[in-house]
């Protein structure tokens, strides 16, 4: 079982470096603020999703929000894979590998560019286990997490309209915690997460930002439904322009999504997903997408 297993991981990955045409959105199903966790009796676990976000609008500094012109289409399509592996009984880590396709159609910019978008690592630690339940104590993980400029970032751009970007172009470490409840048909959970981002060597420093999901599920039989939201701000980001240091406004955004799930077979899951930036707000300096995402995932019981 355990070769069995390693070698669905190395297939995976190895699957992920020879794709040609990459799939796949801005952003994924579920919430954005939380790596891939174990968070019942699996050994370890394997998802790989595809997705399609598409702009239709922007939010500027004072908080006005425009819808771009019917001309103006801009879609990332992103294919993501995530795994996590249980280290003992309460240590697991994980990570992400995403792939990014950037198409651009706007007045004196079409193009498009496929590459590989930020890696993640992430480690996690059980610290509120199952065997302390309580009526009302949930479950509780916290998590440190590495996202790593592997992508091509809008400063170093090199195609029109910067459709050659796949990532932020820096480190940034985060640490957070995932609080879930269940009870019979219902589960509630809690994200909460706080990031930091480290200089680059062009001496951009995005600063710091935090994250707060929260997401509320009911079990239809052996399908799941839920809801989730998560609002999300970054400080100040400072680069190095033209003309010496500046320093861009703060971004916030805040993410809405539905989601429907239903198992296929005794170990494997499908969720459909969609996220909405335009329904919640407030909104700062960022651009405002809707994505729709499929998620097949796998299990290895322990």
């Amino acid at each position: 079982m355990r070769g069995l297993r390693s070698t669905a991981w190395l297939a995976a990955f190895a699957a992920a470096g020879i794709t040609s045409h990459a799939w796949a959105a801005p952003c994924c199903a579920g919430s954005s603020a939380a790596p891939a966790l174990i968070t019942g009796d699996e050994a370890s676990l394997l998802s790989a999703t595809i997705s399609q976000g598409s702009v239709i609008g922007d939010a500027w500094s004072s908080g006005l929000a425009v819808f771009r012109d019917p001309g103006d289409a801009e879609v990332t399509r992103t294919l993501k894979l995530e795994g996590a592996l249980l280290l003992s009984d309460r240590w697991q880590a994980g990570a992400t590998l995403p792939l990014v396709q950037h198409d651009l159609h706007r007045p004196g910019a079409v193009a498009d560019r496929a590459g590989l978008g930020d890696v993640g690592l992430s480690v996690g630690y059980e610290a509120l286990p199952e065997w302390t339940y309580t009526e009302i104590q949930p479950r509780g993980w916290v998590f440190l997490r590495a996202t790593l400029p592997t992508g091509r970032s809008a400063l170093s751009s090199q195609a029109p309209g910067g459709a050659d970007v796949t990532g932020q172009g820096l480190t940034s470490v985060g640490l957070g915690a995932l609080l879930l409840k269940r009870w019979s048909r219902w589960d509630v959970s809690l994200t909460p997460e706080f990031h930091v981002s480290v200089a680059d060597a062009a001496g951009a420093r995005a600063g710091v930002g935090a994250g707060l999901g929260l997401a509320v599920g009911r079990r239809l039989g052996d399908w799941r439904v839920g809801v989730r939201t998560q609002p999300q701000w970054d400080g100040p980001r400072k680069i190095q322009g033209p003309g010496g240091p500046e320093e861009t406004d703060r971004r916030s955004v805040w993410e809405t999504g539905l989601d429907v799930t239903a198992p296929v077979g005794d170990d494997w899951s499908l969720t459909a997903a969609y996220t909405d930036e335009t329904l919640l707000g407030p909104a700062r300096n960022t651009s405002l997408s809707r994505t729709v995402a499929l998620t097949l995932q796998t299990r290895w019981d322990r």
